[in-house]
């Protein structure tokens, strides 16, 4: 099995990343430069879910999943293992540098 229940990963609301973007593309202070997005706040899968199952009005449940048989697959359970064990968090640094503000919550159309 590939868990993923304790496993947090910060969130990046998509239009922060599309704002970064069209620094990049239209200015010259980004150029040749390569960033990785995170926010400080960061959720398990049983959180998202959770929010979701309030937003839509109906239980929306997390589940577990087999582990591939294939040597990809082995991979890929081990990599959700270690982040199970250590999660992949960051700080919102670079999102707060490049467009001179903090980032939005990732899930702000759910006002959250």
């Amino acid at each position: 099995m590939v868990s993923l229940g304790r496993t947090r990963f910060s969130r990046v609301d998509y239009r922060d990343v599309a704002e970064v973007a069209s620094i990049a593309f239209t200015e010259e202070r980004l150029r040749y430069e390569h960033f990785e997005f995170y926010t400080d706040r960061a959720l398990n899968r049983h959180e998202v879910v959770s929010i979701m199952s309030d937003v839509l009005g109906r239980l929306v449940i997390a589940k577990e999943i087999e582990s591939p048989s294939t040597n990809g697959g082995q991979k890929l359970a081990q990599m959700f293992n270690w982040y199970d064990k250590h999660s992949l968090l960051e700080n919102a640094m670079t999102l707060r540098v490049i467009p001179g503000r903090n980032p939005a919550p990732c899930m702000r159309i759910w006002n959250i």
